[in-house]
C-alpha cells in the first residue's frame, strides 16, 4: 500500500452462490415435485433442489413459499 500510495478495492457484498434465493424456475420444480408426489418432505424437495439446480435452499425458505403458494 505504502509504495504504490493506493489500497486494493475489493468487491465486496453480493450474493453468495451457496446461499441462492429461490428463483422462479426452482419455485416451479417445486410445485412439480409435488404434483409427483404430495407426500415429499421438506428435506426430500431440499435433496431434489440440490440434484436439479446444485444449490442449498433451506427447508424453511421452501416451507415459506409453498405456504405462500397454497393461500
Amino acid at each position: 500500500i505504502v509504495q504504490r500510495q493506493a489500497a486494493d478495492v475489493k468487491k465486496r457484498g453480493g450474493a453468495r452462490a451457496a446461499c441462492t434465493k429461490c428463483t422462479p424456475e426452482m419455485e416451479e420444480a417445486l410445485v412439480g415435485y409435488l404434483e409427483d408426489n404430495c407426500q415429499y418432505t421438506l428435506v426430500q424437495m431440499q435433496e431434489m433442489l440440490a440434484f436439479d439446480f446444485r444449490v442449498h435452499i433451506s427447508t424453511t425458505l421452501i416451507s415459506s413459499r409453498r405456504a405462500r403458494d397454497l393461500q
